[in-house]
């Protein structure tokens, strides 16, 4: 947030290391298919959305050093946007503010962020209010953040950031993706299922699954469901077989007679996204103890980090698995490198009950 040339400027001395920090963490949001956001301010030629009444806008009336097209008021170029990046500007200090940041979060189903920023003691704190106000889980990057004094840098993220957010380093929030986005323990909750007829069958423990349970739910499941983005930037699903190789998601297009399978949505998608997200559930309607679902985050590997010898792989491990496709030809092997995977759960009742999952 606010990484604007003409404010990174300011901080000559904290700038290089910030933006570094910064660098990393969203190199590996993007990684793990997690939507990385910048926000900006800047303001229209003449300030018509700028109050006299607003002491810290106020002055920005008679001056383009935040107008639109201004080189200060754009993205410092160290850290700059990627195609899968979204850029949101703002007209105020929260990140929320004068902004559609709020309606791009929610069409998107983001319920956690992760705020970095300059200053500590203005965009992050304003931005981490509101957010918390609107139900957002929060992160803070420690090393993300920078102020010009370092005494209320100190104070905000040890004493008052902390009574709403996760505080976390860059590498401690990096090392706790594979743990969920917020890298907390695992925890069980306690929750009530309602029947169709509006009963309740009983309190059901759940609990998160650790990446290695992920990944024997994901062997064990039969079918999953595809989502890609598409143009208009919303989610088309689709169900698809798929296999497990070298830690690999291997999905296939299957051959149709007289049907151009280049044309289907999820290819035209993943040509202009790579990104995925792959959802695969289990369930009994009458008994919810046998339930768990995973989700995990997909980047599709390119044709050209695809071997001979890894295709010969993933075509045997969809035969092995599919006995309808023992006989038949495949249009083409989509490979998908693994980034997060959140799953959960129904354990039985005689699990131990503790504090529930934030």
């Amino acid at each position: 947030m606010d990484v604007q040339a003409s404010i990174v400027e300011r901080f000559a001395d904290a700038g290089e290391p910030l933006l570094a920090a910064i660098n990393r963490a969203a190199a590996a949001a993007r990684a793990n298919g997690i939507q990385v956001i910048y926000v900006r301010v800047a303001i229209r030629p003449g300030a018509p959305e700028v109050d006299p009444n607003n002491r810290a806008f106020g002055a920005l009336a008679g001056s383009s050093a935040f107008s639109e097209d201004s080189p200060g008021a754009r993205i410092h170029p160290a850290v700059a946007p990627q195609p899968s990046d979204i850029v949101v500007t703002k007209k105020r200090v929260s990140a929320f503010a004068g902004s559609d940041l709020d309606m791009v979060l929610r069409s998107r189903g983001v319920r956690t962020l992760v705020l970095a920023g300059i200053a500590t003691s203005g965009v992050v704190p304003s931005t981490l209010r509101q957010a918390a106000d609107l139900d957002y889980a929060l992160v803070v990057l420690r090393d993300g953040c920078v102020d010009a004094d370092e005494e209320v840098h100190r104070v905000l993220l040890e004493k008052v950031f902390a009574r709403q957010a996760d505080v976390l380093t860059v590498d401690e929030w990096i090392g706790g993706i594979g743990h969920g986005s917020r890298g907390q323990p695992r925890r069980w909750k306690v929750e009530r299922h309602k029947c169709r007829g509006g009963g309740l069958v009983g309190h059901t423990h759940r609990m998160r699954l650790t990446s290695d349970e992920c990944w024997s739910s994901l062997r064990s499941a039969e079918h999953g469901v595809l989502c890609t983005t598409n143009a208009r930037r919303t989610i088309d699903a689709v169900p698809v077989c798929f296999a497990i190789v070298s830690d690999l998601i291997v999905t296939p297009i299957d051959r149709v007679k007289d049907k151009d399978t280049t044309k289907l949505a999820r290819l035209k998608n993943l040509d202009r996204d790579a990104r995925a997200t792959l959802l695969c559930d289990h369930w009994n309607l009458h008994d919810w103890s046998r339930l768990w679902w995973v989700r995990a985050h997909l980047s599709r590997r390119s044709g050209h980090d695809v071997t001979g010898a890894l295709l010969h792989e993933g075509d045997g491990a969809l035969r092995d698995k599919y006995v309808q496709y023992r006989d038949t030809d495949f249009a083409e092997l989509l490979f998908f490198d693994v980034g997060t995977l959140v799953g959960w759960c129904a354990a039985g009742a005689q699990l131990e009950e503790t504090d529930p999952l934030m």
